[in-house]
């Protein structure tokens, strides 16, 4: 892997407040964060994001820690848009069809950060960035939106929408799909609760409504819709790749895998699904395949948790399914010529001001590197303080980052009102318990080794949130 320039050197560790990070990120400055242990990640991040007022994008491990983490980020920040961003159940060069709930998702992703809110968050695990989608360039040129009185040509206007990804039909039933009948077009959009009715005079939109797909009655009317792809590629590119699958006589393909090729080219051509999907859509995209990281605007904000085992997960990702394409290659059941579509390390944008999160300083961290130098701050009150023998009158100074009467939250246990430090002699020693307030009559306490799990709730500026009920589903 090329290595990082020399400007992108760690600076000498110092302790910095959460206030004085989030400022420098925002100010454009790459950071590494260590001594922020596991179990205080998620914890570090709630205390931080208030600091920030940009599109922010955090690379996390697995699907089930992206999320959990959307969970308790949209509970902590209820004014914030927080999205999950999915992976693909089926891996690349794996013949099957893509789940179009989880399509729709990342399409919403994509165009959500494409809009550059300042407000949105948005996580994913390794392997849904490692996943290519469509270039965010593409995406929006494809967009387009539709207004009451406008003109268009209502045969052209299916076109464009056959163009997006729709399947032309005799009746509209299901998403993704759209017919035309005389001067009105039925679409129905896949994000959509039911379908739309375009009802044209001549050439110009006399009306825009939703209408019952049962009994076609017309519903709310819209003054305007804009209509995007619904496919991770540019479907325009469509009709050039059915024409070089068709003019090439022999792929290169097994006598069984050719016949099964052949199978594909029908339903591809009328935008149905069918089972070997995953391995034509990204057959429509450039190569190197393009990531998530490629929307996030440059003045967004990235996160990588924990970036070792991203970057090791990723990398043995890459490796194995490099493997896997050669030995598809070699036995037939791919053409020659096909690309490597896997988003790899080498691939991911470095343009972002990046943050990267770890109990101890990454060994390989520089394969992250933003163009600016890294600033290198170690929090050492996350850490689990040292467990000791305390007398009765002589308690140390705890040093913790919040104060009696704040909000703070407990990963565990959610949101609560610190209430100050009580003692316990246990087997003759004294030891700390911070006493945790919920909600009603609730009281947590938490023993000294578990302090890294609570830190201070959001911005104390913030309007009062709602305390956790314990033992409930309530976080």
């Amino acid at each position: 892997m090329e290595q990082s320039p020399a400007p992108n050197r760690f600076a000498p560790p110092s302790p910095a407040p959460h206030a004085e990070l989030g400022s420098a990120w925002s100010a454009g400055q790459s950071l590494l964060v260590s001594g922020v242990a596991a179990g205080a990640q998620t914890p570090f991040l709630l205390t931080l994001l208030p600091h920030t007022n940009r599109p922010t994008l955090i690379v996390v491990n697995t699907e089930a820690e992206s999320l959990r983490l959307a969970t308790t980020l949209r509970r902590a920040f209820p004014n914030r848009t927080v999205h999950a961003y999915p992976a693909h159940a089926v891996h690349p060069y794996e013949t099957g069809t893509y789940d179009a709930a989880i399509v729709r998702q990342r399409l919403l992703i994509l165009a959500a950060l494409n809009t550059g809110l300042p407000d949105l968050i948005v996580i994913a695990p390794w392997r849904a960035i490692a996943q290519g989608t469509v270039d965010p360039t593409i995406y929006r040129a494809a967009q387009h939106t539709y207004r009451r009185d406008e003109v268009h040509d209502p045969v052209t206007f299916t076109a464009q929408c056959v163009a997006l990804g729709y399947q032309l039909v005799q009746t509209v039933q299901h998403p993704g799909e759209v017919r035309r009948h005389g001067g009105v077009v039925d679409i129905y959009p896949d994000d959509e609760p039911s379908p739309l009715r375009f009802d044209f005079f001549g050439n110009q939109i006399e009306s825009i409504a939703h209408y019952n797909a049962h009994t076609h009655a017309r519903m709310s009317e819209l003054p305007s819709f804009t209509l995007s792809l619904r496919v991770e590629a540019p479907w325009s590119h469509q009709p050039a790749l059915l024409e070089r699958l068709r003019a090439t006589d022999d792929l290169g393909l097994s006598e069984s895998t050719q016949q099964e090729w052949e199978s594909y080219l029908d339903p591809f051509r009328h935008n149905q699904s069918f089972p070997g999907m995953s391995l034509l859509i990204p057959l429509l995209n450039g190569t190197p395949p393009t990531s998530l990281l490629d929307a996030l605007p440059a003045a967004g904000l990235l996160v990588y948790v924990e970036p070792d085992t991203i970057l090791t997960q990723m990398n043995e990702y890459a490796q194995r399914l490099e493997r896997q394409r050669s030995r598809l290659i070699h036995h037939g059941m791919l053409p020659a010529w096909y690309p490597d579509i896997v988003v790899g390390v080498q691939h991911l944008p470095r343009t972002a001001p990046t943050l990267l999160v770890a109990d101890t300083v990454p060994t390989r961290a520089v394969a992250f590197c933003a163009l600016q130098p890294y600033t290198h701050q170690t929090l050492e009150h996350l850490k689990p303080l040292s467990a000791g023998r305390l007398a009765s009158d002589d308690l140390p100074e705890l040093n913790l980052p919040f104060a009696i009467g704040q909000y703070v939250c407990h990963i565990d246990h959610g949101i609560a009102v610190y209430e100050g430090v009580v003692t316990q002699n246990i087997a003759g020693t004294l030891k700390p318990y911070l006493k945790l307030r919920y909600a009603g009559a609730d009281r947590l306490y938490v023993p000294e080794q578990q302090f890294d799990r609570v830190t201070c709730y959001g911005d104390p500026s913030n309007a009062a949130p709602h305390l956790t009920v314990l033992g409930t589903r309530d976080w």
